[in-house]
Formats: C-alpha cells, sequence, structure tokens
C-alpha cells in the first residue's frame, strides 16, 4: 500500500515541473540511475494553484524519512509527504 512520498519540489506551473525535475536530476544524478515512480500533487492555496513534485512510494515513515536525508545530502529541499496517485512522465 502506498501511504508516502518524498516531495522534492513544489511549482507554481505545470512546466515548472519539468524544469524541477531536470534540476534534480542535474544535482543529483546518482539518485535516478533507477526509474522512480513521479507523482504530481495539485494544490490551490489562496487563489494560486501549485504543482507538488513527488517522488517513490513508502509503506512506513522511516524509510521515507531515510531516502529524504540522502536528498539533502546533495543539498535538495524534500519533505516526506502523503502518497498521491497522478503520474506524470518525465
Amino acid at each position: 500500500k502506498h501511504v508516502f512520498a518524498l516531495q522534492v519540489a513544489s511549482v507554481d506551473s505545470e512546466q515548472g515541473v519539468a524544469k524541477a525535475w531536470q534540476e534534480l536530476n542535474t544535482k543529483a544524478a546518482p539518485l535516478f540511475r533507477d526509474k522512480i515512480l513521479t507523482n504530481v500533487e495539485t494544490a490551490k492555496i489562496n487563489d494560486k494553484m501549485f504543482y507538488r513534485l513527488k517522488l517513490g512510494s513508502y509503506q512506513n515513515f522511516k524509510n521515507a524519512k531515510a531516502d529524504c536525508d540522502v536528498f539533502k545530502l546533495y543539498k535538495l529541499d524534500c519533505i516526506v509527504s502523503n502518497y498521491t496517485d497522478k503520474p506524470v512522465k518525465l
């Protein structure tokens, strides 16, 4: 069962999702050698739409946090978030 994911970006356009993905791959290429599940959650905040790029699928918080900590070693933003089943191909 999918419960958690890693939120690695929140941008204000769909085009921004692809750009954020490219930046992640550039800054932390070793983390993306294997195919990774990518989803985008939309959230409307103060009448503005945001697109949250989420990676992976975790059953427990501990494993998600461990992987999130690896992202932070690459100086990347990462928070453990709820899993969103809105696949996107990047």
